[in-house]
C-alpha cells in the first residue's frame, strides 16, 4: 500500500470513529503587572448556550503559553479572555477571538485597572 493510500484509510477510519480535527487557538500571555494576573478564557455564544471556561494564574512580571481547543470551549468557533490583578478594579478583555487563530495579548497595569492588548501572533 502506498503512503497515500494509508493516509486515506487511517482518515476515513477516524472519521468513522467519530474523530474530528482538533482546532486550537495558541495564546502568548504576558503579564506586566506587578500582580499576579488571574485569566478567565470563556467560549462565546447566545445566553441560552452553555458556557465553557478554564481559568489559570499568570505570575507578575511572567509570560504562559496556553493552547485552547474548540473542544475545550463546547464546538465553540470565538472566544473571550479576561485578565485581572485586583477582584475591585476592571478586567482587561479581548473578544471574538477565533478558535483557529493564534495570539500575543499583553495585559498591564492602567491608573483603572488592567488593561488588555491583544494582536494576532505571526505564524
Amino acid at each position: 500500500m502506498k503512503l497515500t493510500q494509508i493516509l486515506t484509510v487511517a482518515l476515513g477510519l477516524g472519521l468513522l470513529a467519530g474523530v474530528s480535527p482538533a482546532f486550537s487557538s495558541k495564546l502568548h500571555i504576558k503579564n506586566e503587572n506587578a500582580k499576579e494576573l488571574t485569566v478567565l478564557i470563556q467560549s462565546e455564544g447566545s445566553s441560552s448556550e452553555a458556557v465553557h471556561w478554564m481559568e489559570l494564574a499568570v505570575p507578575a512580571k511572567a509570560e504562559k503559553d496556553v493552547v485552547v481547543t474548540a473542544e475545550e470551549m463546547g464546538g465553540k468557533k470565538t472566544f473571550s479572555v479576561k485578565g485581572k490583578t485586583n477582584p475591585i478594579t476592571p478586567k482587561g478583555m479581548s473578544s471574538n477571538m477565533d478558535i483557529n487563530k493564534n495570539y500575543i495579548l499583553t495585559f498591564k497595569d492602567s491608573s483603572l485597572g488592567t488593561e488588555c492588548v491583544c494582536e494576532l501572533a505571526k505564524d
